[in-house]
């Protein structure tokens, strides 16, 4: 996730959950959990957790199959 420069997630019950984060010159943000981080210049208001735990996998669902229209 890139926040780009003065994004602000100032609401205190905001989260932000991420496996990279990259935080821009004057973003803002609260609660942050992430694997790697990168800040350049931004400032994280509340607790900062890592490591952040991924699932193995995704489900993803199955698209609905179409059948064709005849007119």
């Amino acid at each position: 996730m890139d926040l780009a420069p003065n994004v602000a997630f100032v609401d205190s019950d905001s989260r932000l959950f991420g496996d990279s984060i990259r935080l821009r010159s004057g973003s803002q943000v609260y609660d942050i959990s992430y694997n790697q981080l990168l800040n350049q210049g931004g400032q994280i208001l509340g607790t900062q957790t890592t490591p952040l735990t991924l699932p193995d996998r995704v489900r993803i669902p199955q698209r609905a199959s179409r059948q064709p229209r005849h007119h």
